[in-house]
């Protein structure tokens, strides 16, 4: 029995639809491989993130600006930027990578600037000295604009998702969610392979090599152990210090055997680490009070500024009075 029209028609679309992806995959492992990246962390994942106008840059340098054949009608060709956009607003749709959003990070106890939580007064005279015209309020702000840039530090930042997702040949950011597969994966997968077929062939093995190989794996199973063992000790001996010292001395034996930036021999090293967290909260403890006390010494100055305007204006006031009852 025949197949229908609208059959036929619908294997040639998932037949064309898996194409497309094909050179979708190309497209984007070309650019991946090409397109300079940084590494930054969203919800706690470690992504390489990059600049939307250097991916188009990078696609109008590449083969896919070449006139395909005619009957080709699923190698992409890109006569302009606008067309290479576009082409990226399609990788973006399904989900190659996804559009970031650049956020000030500020550090705790400076989450507003200086004087905004000095006080519902203090935040009371700042808005209505903002709102005055006078002289003085506009040398107040300019003296105030003036340590606030004396202040300034490089800023941080942090990645999240954005929630309008589409793509701009501009400089906003996007972080890749393809991540193609390499040829070293191929490689230790063919070797584990390998591995496994080897362990099931152990009774064909000569003898020679199942004594080296009961050396080899005692081996290993005694460095797992003392790996755990490591491990139970310095647990043991942090949370003895930790009790003993009420919360003052942290001690660690081989602080960066858990930390995964750190290589193999950054693993082991150092052999041990001592903290004191008494100093740190003192000085943190002060300069909370430095900054409150800075604050309401800002909003202080400010009441008394507006203070002298007041008295300013009501004596022009008087004064101006006075003169016309005199005039009449």
């Amino acid at each position: 029995m025949g197949k229908t029209q609208k059959e036929l028609d619908d294997a040639a679309a998932s037949r064309d639809e898996k194409a497309r992806l094909k050179v979708m995959k190309a497209v984007a492992s070309h650019l991946r491989s090409k397109v300079p990246c940084k590494t930054a962390v969203i919800k706690g994942q470690k992504v390489d993130y990059f600049v939307s106008s250097k991916v188009v840059d990078c696609l109008m340098e590449s083969k896919w600006t070449e006139k395909p054949k005619e009957d080709d009608h699923i190698t992409p060709y890109f006569t302009s930027r606008a067309s290479a956009t576009k082409y990226l607003g399609d990788l973006l749709m399904r989900k190659f990578f996804l559009r970031a959003n650049k956020v000030e990070v500020r550090p705790k106890g400076q989450e507003s600037l200086p004087g905004e939580k000095a006080g519902k007064e203090g935040e009371g005279w700042r808005k209505k000295q903002k709102d005055t015209d006078s002289p003085r309020a506009r040398k107040q702000q300019e003296k105030e604009a003036q340590e606030e840039d004396g202040k300034k530090k490089k800023k941080k930042f942090r990645l999240e998702v954005h929630a309008m997702q589409i793509f701009r040949d501009s400089d906003d950011l996007y972080f890749w969610q393809y991540d193609p597969p390499s040829y070293t994966s191929y490689i230790i997968g063919f070797g584990v392979v390998i591995i496994a077929i080897a362990v099931t062939l152990q009774p064909l093995w000569p003898d020679s090599t199942r004594v080296g190989f009961w050396y080899l794996s005692t081996l290993l199973f005694g460095i797992i152990g003392v790996l755990l063992a490591v491990i139970v000790v310095r647990w043991f001996l942090f949370g003895i210090v930790l009790v003993v010292t009420a919360g003052k001395v942290t001690f660690w034996i081989l602080p960066n055997l858990d930390n995964d930036k750190a290589d193999f021999l950054g693993s082991f090293t150092p052999l041990y680490l001592v903290e004191f967290k008494s100093q740190k909260k003192s000085s943190k403890k002060k300069k909370v009070k430095e900054e409150s006390g800075k604050s309401a010494e800002i909003a202080s100055e400010e009441v008394a500024n507006e203070e002298e305007s007041q008295e300013q204006d009501t004596e022009e006031m008087s004064a101006v009075n006075n003169e016309t009852t005199e005039e009449t």
